[in-house]
């Protein structure tokens, strides 16, 4: 459970501070001619769902084509996408 908290509280008050929101911004930016259309649709789409209330962004972050590999870290993800700490 240590371990867990310890992630959760990196995410949150962290030097990686919105470092994946700000990611998401420059990859577009740099990458958009490369990207297939339906890539560069659902950054575009994560971007714009972080910008929205809190019901949008949860919604969003049930349907969401992202995660990430492990399950306790894949929830941290979407809790730290809906309070706005991405």
């Amino acid at each position: 459970m240590s371990k867990w908290r310890k992630r959760l509280n990196r995410f949150i008050n962290g030097k990686n501070h919105y470092i994946l929101s700000k990611q998401a911004q420059e990859f577009v930016v740099t990458f958009k001619a490369l990207l297939p259309q339906n890539h560069y649709k659902d950054i575009l789409e994560f971007q714009h769902y972080y910008s929205k209330g809190l019901a949008a962004r949860i919604r969003y972050m049930i349907y969401t084509p992202f995660y990430r590999q492990s399950f306790m870290d894949n929830l941290i993800y979407k809790f730290v996408f809906v309070i706005k700490k991405l």
